[in-house]
């Protein structure tokens, strides 16, 4: 008797295979666009940090002259691109805010976060608070309240 050979079928191990495949690509779909928001996140973190030190020398010179500094020259610091690094373009101060660009993550890269001073004129001895206005990473007149003493930087 003669087989004949039996065409269409597919091998079970073959289909667990594809099934397997689609799987692995949806977890990789869901996957990847969280890493690379988590870096971002990172790489913010870091650029928001660098500006810790400018923050104070605001905050010092609102207490000592009672007003906001107008640009970086204005306290003494260097230009706004000097403070660039890999997670930083630029530390800009114009009119007591910060401008600060970002670098390095291509989610993120170039993109401005502007800090605002939130203190009391008349009370100078008040810590001064810092407020992310709207910027380039968050959704237009949404705000981002930090209080003083922090940590560590986020974007709530």
């Amino acid at each position: 008797m003669l087989r004949h050979a039996q065409r269409g079928f597919v091998p079970a191990w073959f289909m667990d295979g594809i099934i397997l495949l689609a799987v692995v690509g949806v977890l990789l779909a869901i996957l990847i666009p969280a890493v690379f928001r988590a870096l971002a996140g990172r790489t913010v973190s870091r650029a928001l940090a660098a500006a810790v030190p400018i923050e104070t020398e605001v905050a010092a010179y609102l207490a000592r002259e009672g007003r906001a500094p107008h640009y970086n020259a204005t306290l003494g610091l260097p230009a706004p691109t000097r403070f660039a690094g890999p997670d930083l373009q630029s530390i800009a101060v114009i009119d007591g805010e910060l401008i600060v660009r970002i670098a390095g993550n291509h989610l993120v890269d170039g993109r401005a976060v502007v800090l605002g001073p939130v203190f009391d004129l008349a009370d100078r001895a008040a810590p001064v608070g810092w407020r992310c206005q709207d910027s380039a990473l968050l959704e237009p007149g949404r705000s981002v309240e930090v209080e003083r003493p922090r940590s560590a930087w986020s974007l709530r």
